[in-house]
Protein backbone atom coordinates (compact mmCIF):
# COMPACT_ATOMS: atom_id res chain seq x y z
CA UNK A 1 0.00 0.00 0.00
CA UNK A 2 3.06 2.60 0.32
CA UNK A 3 3.99 1.88 -2.97
CA UNK A 4 0.83 3.24 -4.55
CA UNK A 5 0.60 5.98 -2.10
CA UNK A 6 4.43 7.28 -2.98
CA UNK A 7 3.89 6.64 -6.67
CA UNK A 8 0.55 8.72 -6.62
CA UNK A 9 2.41 11.59 -4.56
CA UNK A 10 5.51 11.26 -7.07
CA UNK A 11 3.09 12.31 -9.90
CA UNK A 12 1.92 15.43 -8.08
CA UNK A 13 5.63 16.18 -7.15
CA UNK A 14 6.91 15.69 -10.15
CA UNK A 15 4.17 17.01 -12.50
CA UNK A 16 0.92 19.76 -12.79
CA UNK A 17 -1.35 16.66 -12.44
CA UNK A 18 -4.96 17.73 -10.94
CA UNK A 19 -5.84 14.32 -10.43
CA UNK A 20 -3.68 10.53 -10.78
CA UNK A 21 -4.99 7.70 -11.83
CA UNK A 22 -3.24 4.22 -11.83
CA UNK A 23 -4.12 0.83 -13.83
CA UNK A 24 -6.15 -2.06 -11.80
CA UNK A 25 -5.62 -5.16 -12.39
CA UNK A 26 -8.34 -8.32 -11.63
CA UNK A 27 -7.05 -11.10 -9.97
CA UNK A 28 -8.40 -14.51 -9.17
CA UNK A 29 -10.19 -17.25 -11.46
CA UNK A 30 -8.71 -16.56 -14.34
CA UNK A 31 -10.00 -19.81 -15.94
CA UNK A 32 -13.89 -19.37 -14.55
CA UNK A 33 -16.30 -19.81 -18.28
CA UNK A 34 -17.42 -15.97 -16.84
CA UNK A 35 -13.88 -14.69 -17.55
CA UNK A 36 -13.38 -16.28 -20.21
CA UNK A 37 -16.52 -15.72 -22.15
CA UNK A 38 -15.43 -11.75 -21.27
CA UNK A 39 -12.25 -11.38 -22.81
CA UNK A 40 -13.92 -10.19 -25.81
CA UNK A 41 -16.49 -7.95 -24.09
CA UNK A 42 -16.75 -4.43 -25.07
CA UNK A 43 -18.63 -2.59 -22.18
CA UNK A 44 -16.54 -4.52 -19.07
CA UNK A 45 -13.11 -3.80 -17.19
CA UNK A 46 -11.55 -2.47 -20.47
CA UNK A 47 -11.64 1.11 -18.35
CA UNK A 48 -8.96 -0.74 -15.45
CA UNK A 49 -6.24 -1.16 -17.84
CA UNK A 50 -6.32 2.72 -19.79
CA UNK A 51 -3.47 3.84 -16.97
CA UNK A 52 -0.95 1.33 -19.32
CA UNK A 53 -2.24 3.16 -22.53
CA UNK A 54 -3.34 6.65 -22.23
CA UNK A 55 -0.71 9.10 -20.33
CA UNK A 56 -3.47 11.79 -19.79
CA UNK A 57 -6.83 10.69 -19.34
CA UNK A 58 -10.44 12.08 -18.73
CA UNK A 59 -11.71 10.16 -16.39
CA UNK A 60 -10.63 7.52 -14.53
CA UNK A 61 -12.73 4.50 -12.65
CA UNK A 62 -12.45 5.46 -8.94
CA UNK A 63 -10.90 1.89 -7.75
CA UNK A 64 -7.31 3.71 -8.47
CA UNK A 65 -7.90 7.66 -8.53
CA UNK A 66 -6.56 10.76 -6.31
CA UNK A 67 -7.28 14.17 -6.62
CA UNK A 68 -6.02 17.08 -5.64
CA UNK A 69 -8.88 18.52 -2.58
CA UNK A 70 -8.53 22.02 -3.99
CA UNK A 71 -9.67 20.80 -7.65
CA UNK A 72 -12.05 18.63 -5.67
CA UNK A 73 -13.66 20.88 -3.69
CA UNK A 74 -13.27 23.62 -6.88
CA UNK A 75 -15.69 20.93 -9.33
CA UNK A 76 -18.02 20.05 -6.54
CA UNK A 77 -17.10 16.87 -5.57
CA UNK A 78 -18.91 13.92 -6.98
CA UNK A 79 -22.71 14.30 -7.91
CA UNK A 80 -25.16 13.24 -5.21
CA UNK A 81 -28.01 13.17 -7.27
CA UNK A 82 -26.85 10.38 -10.00
CA UNK A 83 -29.39 7.91 -11.45
CA UNK A 84 -27.88 4.65 -10.46
CA UNK A 85 -26.79 4.50 -6.77
CA UNK A 86 -23.09 3.98 -8.20
CA UNK A 87 -22.06 4.09 -11.88
CA UNK A 88 -21.02 6.90 -13.60
CA UNK A 89 -20.33 8.89 -11.07
CA UNK A 90 -16.27 8.82 -11.72
CA UNK A 91 -16.39 9.18 -14.76
CA UNK A 92 -19.02 12.46 -14.56
CA UNK A 93 -16.06 13.63 -11.88
CA UNK A 94 -13.55 13.64 -14.32
CA UNK A 95 -15.43 15.11 -16.44
CA UNK A 96 -15.98 18.14 -14.69
CA UNK A 97 -12.28 18.32 -13.72
CA UNK A 98 -10.92 18.47 -17.45
CA UNK A 99 -13.67 21.04 -18.77
CA UNK A 100 -12.05 23.14 -16.26
CA UNK A 101 -8.44 22.70 -18.15
CA UNK A 102 -7.13 20.48 -15.93
CA UNK A 103 -5.61 17.50 -16.49
CA UNK A 104 -5.29 13.64 -15.09
CA UNK A 105 -2.07 12.17 -15.64
CA UNK A 106 -1.73 8.24 -15.17
CA UNK A 107 1.34 6.36 -13.54
CA UNK A 108 1.41 2.84 -14.42
CA UNK A 109 3.75 1.73 -11.74
CA UNK A 110 0.43 2.70 -8.99
CA UNK A 111 -1.01 -0.65 -9.39
CA UNK A 112 -3.92 -1.61 -7.53
CA UNK A 113 -4.72 -5.69 -7.80
CA UNK A 114 -8.65 -6.18 -7.22
CA UNK A 115 -10.31 -9.39 -6.61
CA UNK A 116 -13.25 -10.48 -9.00
CA UNK A 117 -14.78 -12.60 -6.59
CA UNK A 118 -18.16 -10.19 -6.27
CA UNK A 119 -18.25 -10.95 -10.10
CA UNK A 120 -18.30 -15.14 -10.25
CA UNK A 121 -21.51 -15.43 -12.69
CA UNK A 122 -22.22 -14.03 -15.92
CA UNK A 123 -25.84 -13.06 -14.05
CA UNK A 124 -24.06 -10.91 -11.65
CA UNK A 125 -21.79 -9.52 -14.35
CA UNK A 126 -25.10 -8.62 -16.79
CA UNK A 127 -26.45 -7.12 -13.81
CA UNK A 128 -23.65 -4.66 -13.35
CA UNK A 129 -23.46 -3.51 -17.08
CA UNK A 130 -26.71 -3.16 -16.95
CA UNK A 131 -26.48 -0.73 -13.92
CA UNK A 132 -23.36 0.83 -16.33
CA UNK A 133 -25.66 1.36 -19.11
CA UNK A 134 -28.35 3.06 -16.73
CA UNK A 135 -25.51 5.45 -15.86
CA UNK A 136 -24.68 5.99 -19.57
CA UNK A 137 -28.35 7.69 -19.95
CA UNK A 138 -27.33 10.04 -16.74
CA UNK A 139 -23.89 10.55 -18.08
CA UNK A 140 -25.42 11.84 -21.61
CA UNK A 141 -28.17 14.32 -20.24
CA UNK A 142 -25.28 15.74 -17.82
CA UNK A 143 -22.48 16.07 -20.55
CA UNK A 144 -24.75 16.03 -23.73
CA UNK A 145 -21.50 17.50 -25.69
CA UNK A 146 -19.60 14.49 -25.50
CA UNK A 147 -21.92 12.21 -26.51
CA UNK A 148 -21.73 10.21 -30.30
CA UNK A 149 -24.48 8.62 -32.16
CA UNK A 150 -25.06 4.85 -31.25
CA UNK A 151 -28.11 2.94 -32.76
CA UNK A 152 -28.81 0.96 -29.48
CA UNK A 153 -30.47 -2.71 -30.91
CA UNK A 154 -33.26 -2.65 -28.49
CA UNK A 155 -34.21 1.22 -30.10
CA UNK A 156 -34.42 -0.58 -33.25
CA UNK A 157 -36.18 -3.88 -32.56
CA UNK A 158 -38.98 -0.87 -30.84
CA UNK A 159 -39.01 0.83 -34.26
CA UNK A 160 -38.86 -2.53 -36.17
CA UNK A 161 -42.32 -3.79 -34.37
CA UNK A 162 -43.48 -0.25 -34.28
CA UNK A 163 -43.32 -0.52 -38.63
CA UNK A 164 -44.85 -4.11 -38.16
CA UNK A 165 -47.92 -2.92 -35.92
CA UNK A 166 -48.60 -0.60 -38.60
CA UNK A 167 -49.26 -3.70 -41.30
CA UNK A 168 -51.26 -6.03 -38.62
CA UNK A 169 -54.13 -5.74 -40.25
CA UNK A 170 -52.96 -6.82 -43.32
CA UNK A 171 -50.63 -8.83 -42.07
CA UNK A 172 -51.12 -9.88 -38.64
CA UNK A 173 -48.50 -12.87 -38.36
CA UNK A 174 -45.85 -10.75 -40.06
CA UNK A 175 -46.32 -7.86 -37.80
CA UNK A 176 -45.85 -9.88 -34.50
CA UNK A 177 -43.02 -11.51 -35.66
CA UNK A 178 -40.99 -8.46 -36.64
CA UNK A 179 -39.70 -7.35 -33.48
CA UNK A 180 -38.57 -10.72 -31.72
CA UNK A 181 -36.76 -11.06 -35.46
CA UNK A 182 -35.32 -8.56 -35.61
CA UNK A 183 -33.57 -8.74 -32.08
CA UNK A 184 -32.88 -12.36 -33.33
CA UNK A 185 -31.05 -11.29 -36.08
CA UNK A 186 -28.95 -8.01 -34.01
CA UNK A 187 -28.37 -10.94 -31.29
CA UNK A 188 -27.04 -13.27 -34.26
CA UNK A 189 -24.90 -10.43 -35.76
CA UNK A 190 -23.37 -9.45 -32.45
CA UNK A 191 -22.09 -13.17 -31.51
CA UNK A 192 -20.93 -13.74 -34.97
CA UNK A 193 -18.51 -10.63 -34.95
CA UNK A 194 -17.25 -12.30 -31.94
CA UNK A 195 -16.81 -15.81 -33.45
CA UNK A 196 -13.40 -17.32 -34.52
CA UNK A 197 -13.28 -20.69 -36.07
CA UNK A 198 -12.17 -23.40 -34.41
CA UNK A 199 -13.13 -22.04 -30.83
CA UNK A 200 -15.78 -25.15 -31.42
CA UNK A 201 -18.97 -25.29 -29.38
CA UNK A 202 -17.33 -23.75 -26.44
CA UNK A 203 -16.29 -20.46 -28.35
CA UNK A 204 -20.01 -20.39 -29.28
CA UNK A 205 -21.31 -20.85 -25.54
CA UNK A 206 -18.64 -17.94 -24.73
CA UNK A 207 -19.61 -15.72 -27.77
CA UNK A 208 -22.89 -15.95 -26.66
CA UNK A 209 -22.48 -14.88 -23.01
CA UNK A 210 -20.25 -12.37 -24.02
CA UNK A 211 -22.59 -11.14 -26.19
CA UNK A 212 -25.41 -11.23 -24.03
CA UNK A 213 -23.35 -8.87 -21.15
CA UNK A 214 -22.84 -6.18 -23.85
CA UNK A 215 -26.62 -6.43 -24.69
CA UNK A 216 -27.16 -5.41 -20.72
CA UNK A 217 -25.48 -2.72 -21.21
CA UNK A 218 -27.39 -1.72 -24.21
CA UNK A 219 -30.73 -2.31 -21.92
CA UNK A 220 -29.69 -0.32 -19.13
CA UNK A 221 -29.63 2.65 -21.52
CA UNK A 222 -32.93 2.15 -23.02
CA UNK A 223 -33.41 1.85 -18.88
CA UNK A 224 -32.46 4.94 -18.60
CA UNK A 225 -33.76 6.65 -21.82
CA UNK A 226 -37.30 5.89 -20.40
CA UNK A 227 -37.36 6.67 -16.84
CA UNK A 228 -35.77 9.97 -17.87
CA UNK A 229 -38.21 10.52 -20.49
CA UNK A 230 -35.31 11.52 -22.62
CA UNK A 231 -36.06 9.79 -25.87
CA UNK A 232 -32.67 10.89 -27.65
CA UNK A 233 -30.64 8.71 -25.55
CA UNK A 234 -32.12 5.94 -27.80
CA UNK A 235 -29.82 7.12 -30.87
CA UNK A 236 -26.46 8.49 -28.62
CA UNK A 237 -24.10 7.32 -25.94
CA UNK A 238 -21.85 8.88 -23.71
CA UNK A 239 -17.87 9.13 -25.60
CA UNK A 240 -15.57 7.52 -23.17
CA UNK A 241 -12.42 8.17 -24.45
CA UNK A 242 -12.81 11.88 -26.00
CA UNK A 243 -9.38 12.97 -27.56
CA UNK A 244 -9.36 16.26 -26.68
CA UNK A 245 -8.94 14.32 -23.11
CA UNK A 246 -7.09 11.02 -23.62
CA UNK A 247 -3.68 11.25 -25.18
CA UNK A 248 -1.94 7.90 -25.58
CA UNK A 249 1.29 7.17 -24.94
CA UNK A 250 4.40 7.60 -27.17
CA UNK A 251 5.72 4.66 -25.39
CA UNK A 252 4.55 1.03 -24.84
CA UNK A 253 1.78 0.02 -22.37
CA UNK A 254 1.99 -3.17 -20.61
CA UNK A 255 6.43 -3.30 -20.17
CA UNK A 256 8.33 -4.19 -17.35
CA UNK A 257 8.38 -1.90 -14.50
CA UNK A 258 12.02 -0.40 -14.87
CA UNK A 259 11.17 0.55 -18.79
CA UNK A 260 7.85 1.83 -17.76
CA UNK A 261 9.88 3.90 -15.08
CA UNK A 262 11.83 5.60 -17.92
CA UNK A 263 8.73 5.94 -20.12
CA UNK A 264 7.08 8.06 -17.09
CA UNK A 265 10.24 10.19 -16.52
CA UNK A 266 10.43 11.16 -20.73
CA UNK A 267 6.47 11.80 -20.81
CA UNK A 268 6.13 13.71 -17.52
CA UNK A 269 9.87 15.32 -17.13
CA UNK A 270 10.13 16.55 -21.02
CA UNK A 271 13.53 17.09 -22.02
CA UNK A 272 14.54 13.22 -23.41
CA UNK A 273 10.81 12.39 -25.03
CA UNK A 274 11.29 12.09 -28.19
CA UNK A 275 14.80 10.29 -28.16
CA UNK A 276 12.89 7.85 -25.55
CA UNK A 277 9.91 7.09 -28.20
CA UNK A 278 12.42 6.41 -30.81
CA UNK A 279 13.52 4.26 -28.59
CA UNK A 280 10.84 2.41 -27.85
CA UNK A 281 9.61 2.29 -31.56
CA UNK A 282 13.07 0.93 -32.35
CA UNK A 283 12.75 -2.22 -30.00
CA UNK A 284 8.54 -2.73 -29.99
CA UNK A 285 9.14 -6.43 -31.58
CA UNK A 286 6.83 -7.74 -34.01
CA UNK A 287 5.17 -12.01 -33.31
CA UNK A 288 5.36 -13.07 -36.60
CA UNK A 289 3.72 -16.57 -36.98
CA UNK A 290 4.47 -19.19 -39.71
CA UNK A 291 3.35 -21.96 -40.70
CA UNK A 292 1.68 -24.12 -44.02
CA UNK A 293 -1.40 -23.39 -45.40
CA UNK A 294 -4.17 -24.17 -43.48
CA UNK A 295 -2.16 -24.35 -40.46
CA UNK A 296 -4.13 -22.02 -38.20
CA UNK A 297 -2.01 -18.81 -38.40
CA UNK A 298 -5.23 -16.43 -38.71
CA UNK A 299 -7.34 -18.11 -36.39
CA UNK A 300 -4.36 -18.53 -33.60
CA UNK A 301 -2.61 -14.63 -34.19
CA UNK A 302 -6.22 -12.92 -34.13
CA UNK A 303 -7.15 -15.12 -30.98
CA UNK A 304 -4.46 -14.30 -29.47
CA UNK A 305 -4.12 -10.45 -30.63
CA UNK A 306 -7.71 -9.90 -28.95
CA UNK A 307 -6.24 -11.56 -25.69
CA UNK A 308 -3.63 -9.31 -25.11
CA UNK A 309 -3.54 -6.59 -22.48
CA UNK A 310 -2.11 -3.69 -24.79
CA UNK A 311 -3.17 -2.23 -27.90
CA UNK A 312 -2.39 -4.96 -30.80
CA UNK A 313 -2.93 -5.23 -34.47
CA UNK A 314 -2.98 -8.47 -36.14
CA UNK A 315 -2.34 -8.42 -40.15
CA UNK A 316 -2.52 -11.46 -42.35
CA UNK A 317 -0.16 -11.12 -45.62
CA UNK A 318 -3.14 -13.04 -47.54
CA UNK A 319 -4.72 -10.72 -46.57
CA UNK A 320 -2.72 -7.98 -48.06
CA UNK A 321 -2.50 -10.30 -51.04
CA UNK A 322 -6.48 -9.85 -51.40
CA UNK A 323 -6.27 -6.44 -52.29
CA UNK A 324 -4.88 -7.72 -56.00
CA UNK A 325 -8.07 -7.54 -57.50
CA UNK A 326 -6.89 -8.27 -61.09
CA UNK A 327 -4.15 -9.71 -62.34
CA UNK A 328 -3.35 -11.82 -59.46
CA UNK A 329 -0.61 -14.30 -59.38
CA UNK A 330 -0.71 -17.40 -57.54
CA UNK A 331 2.04 -19.32 -56.55
CA UNK A 332 -0.31 -22.09 -57.47
CA UNK A 333 0.58 -21.22 -61.12
CA UNK A 334 4.04 -21.24 -60.67
CA UNK A 335 6.63 -18.91 -59.38
CA UNK A 336 7.86 -16.29 -61.10
CA UNK A 337 8.64 -12.69 -61.35
CA UNK A 338 4.95 -10.91 -60.61
CA UNK A 339 4.69 -13.50 -57.81
CA UNK A 340 7.54 -12.45 -56.00
CA UNK A 341 7.36 -8.90 -56.92
CA UNK A 342 3.26 -8.96 -55.54
CA UNK A 343 4.32 -10.85 -52.79
CA UNK A 344 7.04 -8.02 -51.97
CA UNK A 345 4.51 -5.15 -51.75
CA UNK A 346 2.78 -6.86 -49.12
CA UNK A 347 5.25 -7.60 -46.97
CA UNK A 348 6.06 -4.08 -47.38
CA UNK A 349 3.07 -2.53 -47.30
CA UNK A 350 2.05 -4.54 -44.20
CA UNK A 351 5.89 -3.73 -42.41
CA UNK A 352 4.98 0.06 -42.86
CA UNK A 353 2.09 -0.24 -41.50
CA UNK A 354 3.60 -2.67 -38.85
CA UNK A 355 5.67 0.66 -38.24
CA UNK A 356 3.09 3.19 -38.17
CA UNK A 357 1.17 1.41 -35.38
CA UNK A 358 3.92 0.92 -33.54
CA UNK A 359 5.25 4.68 -32.97
CA UNK A 360 1.61 5.07 -31.60
CA UNK A 361 2.07 2.32 -29.00
CA UNK A 362 0.64 -1.13 -30.78
CA UNK A 363 2.32 -4.20 -31.10
CA UNK A 364 1.38 -5.81 -34.17
CA UNK A 365 1.44 -10.27 -35.03
CA UNK A 366 1.40 -10.81 -38.20
CA UNK A 367 0.46 -14.40 -40.13
CA UNK A 368 2.59 -15.43 -43.32
CA UNK A 369 4.33 -18.21 -44.67
CA UNK A 370 7.59 -18.06 -44.25
CA UNK A 371 10.27 -20.82 -45.70
CA UNK A 372 13.20 -21.87 -43.86
CA UNK A 373 15.44 -21.81 -46.92
CA UNK A 374 13.86 -20.32 -49.57
CA UNK A 375 15.27 -16.81 -49.43
CA UNK A 376 12.92 -15.01 -51.91
CA UNK A 377 10.49 -15.86 -48.65
CA UNK A 378 12.50 -16.16 -45.92
CA UNK A 379 12.67 -14.50 -42.53
CA UNK A 380 15.03 -12.03 -43.91
CA UNK A 381 12.51 -10.26 -46.71
CA UNK A 382 10.87 -9.39 -43.20
CA UNK A 383 13.18 -8.53 -40.85
CA UNK A 384 14.82 -6.09 -44.11
CA UNK A 385 11.45 -4.77 -44.33
CA UNK A 386 10.71 -3.81 -40.51
CA UNK A 387 14.09 -2.86 -39.99
CA UNK A 388 15.17 -2.26 -36.05
CA UNK A 389 11.85 -3.93 -35.13
CA UNK A 390 13.24 -7.47 -33.28
CA UNK A 391 11.13 -9.93 -34.84
CA UNK A 392 9.69 -13.12 -32.74
CA UNK A 393 9.27 -15.93 -35.19
CA UNK A 394 6.94 -18.71 -34.39
CA UNK A 395 6.37 -21.77 -36.25
CA UNK A 396 3.02 -23.44 -36.37
CA UNK A 397 3.18 -27.36 -37.38
CA UNK A 398 0.62 -30.00 -36.85
CA UNK A 399 0.08 -32.91 -38.38
CA UNK A 400 -0.20 -33.16 -42.26
CA UNK A 401 -3.25 -35.28 -41.43
CA UNK A 402 -5.03 -32.01 -39.65
CA UNK A 403 -3.59 -29.91 -42.52
CA UNK A 404 -5.38 -32.13 -45.18
CA UNK A 405 -8.58 -31.99 -43.61
CA UNK A 406 -8.37 -28.00 -43.33
CA UNK A 407 -7.58 -28.00 -46.38
CA UNK A 408 -10.35 -29.42 -47.85
CA UNK A 409 -13.01 -27.25 -46.18
CA UNK A 410 -11.10 -23.70 -47.67
CA UNK A 411 -11.99 -22.56 -50.88
CA UNK A 412 -10.85 -20.39 -53.79
CA UNK A 413 -7.35 -19.22 -53.31
CA UNK A 414 -6.85 -20.09 -50.14
CA UNK A 415 -7.25 -23.49 -50.42
CA UNK A 416 -4.37 -25.90 -52.29
CA UNK A 417 -3.43 -28.70 -54.24
CA UNK A 418 -2.46 -31.73 -52.45
CA UNK A 419 0.85 -32.05 -54.14
CA UNK A 420 1.21 -28.56 -53.36
CA UNK A 421 0.66 -28.82 -49.82
CA UNK A 422 2.76 -31.69 -49.13
CA UNK A 423 5.56 -30.07 -50.54
CA UNK A 424 4.82 -27.09 -48.09
CA UNK A 425 4.66 -28.91 -45.29
CA UNK A 426 7.90 -30.92 -45.98
CA UNK A 427 9.95 -27.74 -46.64
CA UNK A 428 8.34 -26.29 -43.23
CA UNK A 429 9.67 -29.06 -41.43
CA UNK A 430 12.96 -27.66 -41.76
CA UNK A 431 12.54 -25.23 -39.01
CA UNK A 432 12.68 -28.11 -36.62
CA UNK A 433 16.02 -28.24 -37.11
CA UNK A 434 16.63 -24.79 -36.80
CA UNK A 435 16.14 -22.46 -32.82
CA UNK A 436 12.88 -21.30 -33.83
CA UNK A 437 10.23 -22.19 -32.00
CA UNK A 438 7.80 -24.77 -33.30
CA UNK A 439 4.34 -25.22 -31.89
CA UNK A 440 2.51 -28.58 -32.73
CA UNK A 441 -0.95 -27.76 -32.19
CA UNK A 442 -2.30 -31.58 -33.32
CA UNK A 443 -3.52 -31.86 -30.45
CA UNK A 444 -4.58 -27.97 -29.12
CA UNK A 445 -7.14 -25.94 -29.71
CA UNK A 446 -6.66 -21.88 -30.23
CA UNK A 447 -6.96 -21.22 -26.42
CA UNK A 448 -4.71 -23.76 -25.70
CA UNK A 449 -2.52 -22.66 -28.40
CA UNK A 450 -2.72 -19.02 -27.25
CA UNK A 451 -1.72 -19.85 -24.22
CA UNK A 452 1.35 -21.63 -25.32
CA UNK A 453 2.10 -18.58 -27.71
CA UNK A 454 1.84 -16.55 -24.28
CA UNK A 455 4.89 -18.27 -22.96
CA UNK A 456 6.97 -18.47 -26.25
CA UNK A 457 6.19 -14.44 -25.95
CA UNK A 458 7.28 -13.78 -23.03
CA UNK A 459 10.25 -15.32 -23.27
CA UNK A 460 11.24 -13.23 -26.06
CA UNK A 461 10.22 -10.20 -24.40
CA UNK A 462 12.57 -11.29 -21.61
CA UNK A 463 15.58 -11.44 -23.74
CA UNK A 464 14.70 -8.60 -25.41
CA UNK A 465 14.67 -6.62 -22.02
Amino acid sequence: MGHLFREHLRMYAETDAAAVAGPTEMRGADDAFVWLALRGAKQYNHCYAWPYQYEQMGWSTTSNLSVRADVFSDVGGFDEDPLTVVGGEDVDLGVRISKTGEHILSNPEALVLHSRSPDSTVRSVAARVFVCGAADGWLCDRHPDTTVYYANPFAITVGAAAVGAAFRHRWPGVARAVGPVTLGFLMVREVASRHQKGSGVRGVIEDVACSFVDLCFDAGEVYAAVRRRSPVNLIRRFDYTQPRWFRRRAARAGDTPSRRQEMMGSIHRGPRKESIVAEEVRQSPVLLLTGPAAAGKTTLADRWARQQSEPTIHISLDDARDWVKSGYASPEDGWNQATESQLGLARRSIALTVRTYAAAGYSAVVDDVVFPNWPAVGLERWTEELGDLPVCLVVLLPAFEVLESRNATRSGRRRLSSKTLDIVYRDMAAWRESDVPVLDTTELDVDQAALRLNDIWAAFRSEQG
